[in-house]
């Protein structure tokens, strides 16, 4: 029994990639759930796949496996979409009083 169930995930996982490999980004997400526990490395490059081909939906599933699987709570928390970290919210923009013209300074 459990040679069947190899089999049909075998089977199941090649028909997603083909479908991936087809233009088919759903297929990659549905590739990242299948993979999930069994092959957590694989679900994550399914899912980065699919967010880097614009489906941020897979960002969900990205920062589950990240963190719930691979235990890395810090990349998890950190993501964006295309792969970019995510900066703090006044990263950059100099602090409000920096920015204030000098006869508004009280």
């Amino acid at each position: 029994m459990a040679a069947d169930e190899a089999a049909a995930d075998e089977a199941a996982i090649a028909a997603l990639r083909r479908r991936a490999d087809a233009g088919d980004v759903g297929a990659l997400v549905e590739l990242g759930d299948l993979l999930y526990w069994d092959e957590p490395e694989a679900a994550r490059a399914a899912y980065q796949e699919a967010v880097d081909a614009g489906q941020l939906q897979a960002l969900i599933g990205l920062g589950m496996v990240l963190r719930n699987v691979l235990g890395d709570e810090g990349a998890a928390r950190g993501l964006r979409p295309g792969g970019r970290e995510r900066r703090s919210r006044c990263a950059g923009r100099g602090h409000v009083r920096d920015r204030m013209r000098p006869d508004d300074a009280s």
